[in-house]
């Protein structure tokens, strides 16, 4: 005989042992017994998949409710430093534009002294 029979062989008797087995009265309580194990075990995972998702549900519940918190915070502190952003640049344009004016103030007035120097030094050659 090949080896594959004689496993198929084996396999067959053990078959049969246990299905004989399983029918007697021994065989008929220890399948009861195995059905009310299960049964019980399949309602303890029964509860504690329900229990683990409602924690995890509440779990998710509040990381949303964190994250949509810190997003409301994180756009009120960019509109404040927007805002505080704004009013430095707007500080900054008008002191540039007051610079630029005082500049154009002191150009002005050298000019004139300049060009009233000229004035006085052509006068007094001619």
């Amino acid at each position: 005989m090949s080896k594959q029979r004689r496993i198929f062989g084996f396999g067959l008797l053990a078959g049969t042992a246990l299905g004989y087995w399983l029918n007697t009265d021994k065989g008929k309580a220890f399948r009861s017994d195995v059905a009310k194990k299960v049964g019980e075990y399949s309602d303890e995972v029964s509860v504690l998949a329900k229990d683990n998702a409602l924690k995890l549900s509440g779990s998710l519940s509040t990381a949303m409710e964190d994250g949509q918190e810190w997003v409301s915070g994180a756009k009120t502190q960019l509109r404040s430093s927007l805002h505080e952003l704004a009013e430095s640049a707007e500080q900054a344009i008008e002191q540039a534009g007051e610079k630029l004016e005082s500049g154009l103030e002191k150009a002005r007035r050298k000019m004139k002294e300049n060009t009233a120097r000229l004035e006085n030094g052509k006068g007094k050659k001619e």
